[in-house]
């Protein structure tokens, strides 16, 4: 089932439950979409804080934040180096995403792209 497609993320979407529409589209099954959609199916549509609660039962969201205080900022290369384990990514092996798995280990921009975009690896590689 392509979850793009499903009642649930468009009444999700169109409801705007979130601030950022990305946030849903990264969301990532406590089960499975096919799972999480059919059970929709059953108890839905929903709108408001019940489709807010379903959602928030049915889905895990990933911490964004990168720890800002324990970065030190007086030296370039010591950014790097505290930053880098905040970005990097290992091969992937969970198949559940809406991703691409990668077989090989990974840096993300970071802040709400916890994914890579070829434009990125363009980057990466020139400050490498």
């Amino acid at each position: 089932m392509n979850f793009v497609n499903s009642q649930l993320f468009k009444d999700v979407q169109m409801a705007e439950i979130f601030a950022d529409s990305k946030t849903f589209a990264d969301a990532v099954p406590n089960l499975s979409w096919q799972s999480a959609s059919e059970l929709y199916q059953l108890v839905g549509p929903l709108q408001g804080e019940k489709l807010r609660e379903f959602v928030m039962s049915h889905f895990s969201f990933a911490n964004q934040a990168i720890p800002m205080a324990k970065l030190n900022t007086t030296s370039v290369n010591q950014y790097i180096l505290d930053l880098w384990p905040h970005l990097h990514r290992s091969a992937d092996s969970d198949l559940s995403s809406s991703l691409m798995p990668l077989q090989f280990d990974y840096i993300v921009p970071g802040g709400r792209f916890q994914e890579i975009y070829y434009w990125d690896s363009y980057f990466t590689a020139l400050g490498v």
